[in-house]
């Protein structure tokens, strides 16, 4: 490194584009429209096959598995790395050169999502109970609970373990207790058509705790791509970057996309379609249930997130092209600025990748406790291949 001309720089001096930022200049505009294209094709394909491709079951547990590997590399090579690197800037002074403020912010962030969502449940839990006449209540992602459903919400699960949030198994996942329940699994799979089971009760999965589950793991990804944006608009290294970014967009998308295309209010039969009971027959229409997410409001959703997620980062660096000639990435103010998002968001996906995704699809479903090792072992393979890659990535963003 010490060949580098650059080395002896000043690290804090301006680094304003002005007129130098003309060089690629086209390229730069054009970015915005091929970054979008490059997130729209990783967001939005999990949604269309899954509405509209007959894919086989384990092409969706590879992009399921590979995306929470994505999600975590992200948190952890992609925010909180650069987080350390902008609040631990020698351009910084004061308090910011006494503590470690990335990982306090971070571990604050991870505090924070949990009692919101801690809270949000037990609201949510409390008022299912009263809509449910107390015969049953909800657990903290808001599933039902009745006297053949009770498991634990983040324990073990029992004999049929109900999914609504965007970090639990398909359908097919569940495994019975015997082949009497696995014929009534089985059928409820083929009339619902997506992927999770079911379980007993008049409330399953309200919609509400779905989009807030989802909702966490969105709000951790813009923060990030927002402020990505604006450095690719304003950063000297315009080709490199601009080139890491294209893939980096498209296996991030992949990993949210996968995460929205498995929301029961997503993929739930529509309310026109009776559901099933125990023994496997229809209900008739005039005693059946009302499906809280099947309205069309809620089903728009995730083709809502996916598109948040597909703008973000382009808004970003129409944001950045416009402030460029004033715009100093090297100030203390960007620093702090871009040091604290990054920090946030990665506790956030943080969060989200080790208790949302890891803990519910290994440790606590029991689909994949009572699994063949080779399934186990293929599932984990798929999340270290989207870390792996979304880390080598890190070495260029």
């Amino acid at each position: 490194m010490s060949d580098d001309p650059s080395a002896s720089e000043d690290p804090c001096a301006p680094s304003i584009l002005g007129v130098d930022g003309d060089k690629y200049q086209n390229l730069r505009i054009a970015s915005i429209f091929i970054i979008f294209v490059s997130s729209a094709i990783g967001a939005f394909f999990p949604l269309l096959a899954r509405r509209t491709l007959r894919l086989p079951r384990s092409v969706y547990d590879f992009a399921k598995y590979f995306g929470s590997g994505v999600i975590i590399a992200t948190a952890f090579i992609h925010l909180l790395v650069p987080a350390f690197e902008a609040l631990g800037s020698p351009c910084l002074t004061g308090v910011w050169e006494e503590y470690p403020w990335a990982a306090a912010i971070a571990m604050m962030s991870v505090f924070f999502i949990f009692f919101v969502e801690l809270f949000a449940f037990r609201w949510g839990t409390a008022r299912m109970a009263r809509l449910n006449g107390g015969k049953g209540a909800y657990d903290t992602h808001g599933h039902a609970h009745g006297t053949e459903g009770l498991h634990a919400a983040h324990g073990p699960e029992s004999e049929m373990r109900p999914v609504g949030g965007a970090a639990h198994s398909d359908i097919e996942e569940g495994v019975p207790v015997d082949d009497k329940k696995s014929d009534i699994i089985e059928r409820r799979a083929q009339h619902s058509g997506h992927g999770h089971e079911e379980a007993s009760g008049p409330l399953d999965d309200h919609p509400l705790a779905q989009i807030l589950s989802i909702l966490i793991l969105e709000f951790g990804v813009i923060f990030h791509s927002f402020i990505t944006g604006i450095t690719l608009a304003v950063s000297v290294e315009f080709i490199p970057l601009f080139l890491v970014l294209i893939f980096h967009q498209l296996f991030e998308g992949l990993g949210l996309g996968t995460r929205l295309a498995h929301l029961a209010i997503f993929t739930q039969p529509r309310e026109d379609k009776a559901p099933v009971n125990d023994e496997g027959s229809s209900i008739p229409h005039k005693s059946a249930p009302r499906k809280f997410g099947t309205s069309r409001a809620y089903a728009l959703f995730p083709w809502l997130g996916a598109l948040a997620f597909s703008l973000t980062l382009p808004l970003g660096v129409a944001v950045g092209l416009g402030v460029r000639n004033s715009y100093d990435p090297n100030s203390s103010t960007a620093n702090i600025v871009s040091g604290i998002f990054d920090s946030f968001s990665s506790g956030i996906l943080l969060y989200t990748g080790l208790v949302e995704l890891l803990a519910h699809e290994f440790l606590f479903n029991r689909a994949m406790r009572e699994a063949p090792l080779g399934r186990v072992l293929y599932a984990g393979f798929c999340v270290m291949l989207g870390a792996a890659l979304m880390s080598l990535l890190g070495r260029w963003a």
